[in-house]
């Protein structure tokens, strides 16, 4: 049986007005199953298309959920970091706005919660082209490399339990933020659990996982935390 004070389901997001409403509403359809406390969390990070539009009027039909908009585009690092701590509940689910991991897929990962502290789900049969996929597969051998840290898909939707930020303070704000924040919680005896979720490929919008310069800022970041560690 699951014990939870709450949840908030936490999502970063730029430029994503034709996933957003989906986002949004399947998530607080999802969290009303599962608990009577939760929140809706998204992070606008500083969106130029029309989303911010549709954010205030998702805002204003439901109560549960909650915007914070960057006034320009800090990036995902900026964002996460924004997402985690802005969330109010004991269970923290972060996810992407580009609607290729369902919502509903925090059900599996929420029947490890009592027994774990960072749950990461593991993109089963990942629908994303090929260099993409290629590129997480390495970075992750990286990550076995510079960490000892053995896990298939860092960058994907986690959960967090709040009390893992009382103690690890992420420094990155880049896409490293992840490996930073699960490297760290390990170093600190927190519980991870890998759990294999549903991938989906991204119908609407475009993705900027791939871009060379983020890919360049996290690798950056990876060394420099690691000569930091040694």
């Amino acid at each position: 049986m699951l014990k939870l004070k709450g949840i908030t389901i936490a999502v970063s997001a730029y430029n994503e007005e034709g996933n957003i409403k989906k986002v949004v509403e399947s998530a607080l359809e999802v969290l009303k199953s599962v608990t009577k406390n939760y929140e809706m969390l998204v992070i606008d990070d500083g969106s130029t298309d029309n989303m911010p539009a549709i954010l205030k009027k998702l805002e204003k039909k439901y109560k549960k959920l909650r915007v914070v908009t960057h006034p320009k585009n800090l990036g995902i690092g900026w964002a996460n970091y924004h997402c985690y701590m802005n969330a109010k509940y004991d269970v923290i689910f972060w996810n992407a706005a580009d609607n290729q991991i369902k919502m509903k897929e925090m059900k599996k990962m929420l029947l490890w919660v009592n027994k774990y502290d960072v749950i990461i789900g593991r993109r089963r049969n990942r629908d994303d082209p090929f260099f993409r996929k290629l590129n997480s597969k390495l970075y992750n051998l990286a990550l076995f490399f510079f960490f000892g840290l053995w896990t298939h898909d860092i960058d994907s939707a986690k959960i967090y339990k709040r009390k893992v930020f009382s103690i690890v303070k992420p420094k990155s704000r880049s896409a490293f933020i992840e490996t930073e924040l699960v490297v760290r919680s390990k170093r600190k005896g927190f519980k991870i659990k890998e759990v294999e979720i549903e991938h989906f490929p991204r119908v609407i919008g475009k993705a900027t996982g791939n871009d060379l310069i983020l890919v360049y800022k996290q690798l950056r970041d990876l060394f420099k935390f690691w000569l930091k560690l040694r």
